[in-house]
């Protein structure tokens, strides 16, 4: 998430924070009468404190505490990015039925040919250095698994609305001859609010074929993650249980 600051921001940021531990530190020394205190002492102590503040607000269990507290999660939400760690609802659509009737008339495609729609559950990992997806595939999917290989949070052309861009390797269950049974895919997200993200998503499934597909790509949170994370079985677990209750809604 770090580069949704430019290097201007990230430059201040880090001169503000040197400049407060610094006189923290000077304040702390004079209240307790520590007149021997060197320079280069001085300034070792600011870069261990900085170092520490760092590490301390990187990681997830602080930085989202922060962005939990009322109000302040709030602007911090609006001003850089809501937190979105937790599972969420993928709904993608994709024109593989217009690409098969094409081959299959070899012609245009009639109006009424749709688009396919697939629903998986993922859980979105974010963090100020790396964030992930993890899309878990079931038992009546077509997907056997989704590895991310990048992604990243971006400024938005609207200052409200921040964007993702996620590129992914996907291996399929059922592969049709002719087909590729993995490939590689991205997606360009916009966050329309913390609970809706929206974007589409393209691949170069077969393309020497002329298979690659492209299409919308929805995603609905269903619930947080808690604050000390979940273990990998606990996530799956978890994710099969969420879709059997969406598949329960629907029937």
């Amino acid at each position: 998430m770090l580069k949704l600051f430019s290097a201007q921001q990230v430059i201040l940021i880090l001169a503000f924070v040197v400049l407060a531990t610094s006189a923290a530190i000077s304040w702390t020394i004079d209240l307790f009468g520590a007149e021997n205190q060197t320079l280069f002492g001085h300034w070792r102590m600011v870069g261990f404190a900085v170092f520490g503040i760092f590490l301390a607000v990187t990681h997830p269990i602080v930085w989202r505490w922060f962005w939990s507290v009322p109000g302040v999660g709030r602007i911090l939400s609006t001003q850089i990015v809501p937190d979105l760690t937790g599972f969420w609802k993928f709904t993608v659509q994709s024109n593989y039925p217009i690409i098969a009737a094409l081959k299959a008339e070899r012609g245009l495609v009639q109006s009424d040919t749709g688009l396919s729609e697939y629903v998986f559950i993922g859980f979105l990992r974010q963090g100020w250095l790396t964030s992930d997806f993890e899309v878990f595939g079931h038992d009546g999917s077509i997907l056997d698994s989704s590895d991310t290989l990048l992604v990243e949070f971006r400024p938005g052309p609207n200052k409200r609305k921040k964007k993702i861009f996620w590129f992914y390797e996907q291996t399929n269950k059922l592969v049709d001859k002719g087909d590729s049974g993995t490939f590689q895919g991205a997606s360009e997200l916009e966050i329309q609010r913390p609970t809706l993200i929206t974007g589409l998503t393209w691949s170069n499934r077969n393309w020497e074929n002329g298979g690659n597909t492209a299409g919308p790509i929805r995603l609905e949170r269903l619930e947080k993650a808690p604050l000390k994370g979940m273990s990998d079985d606990a996530l799956s677990e978890r994710a099969v249980k969420l879709y059997r209750e969406i598949e329960a809604a629907v029937a």
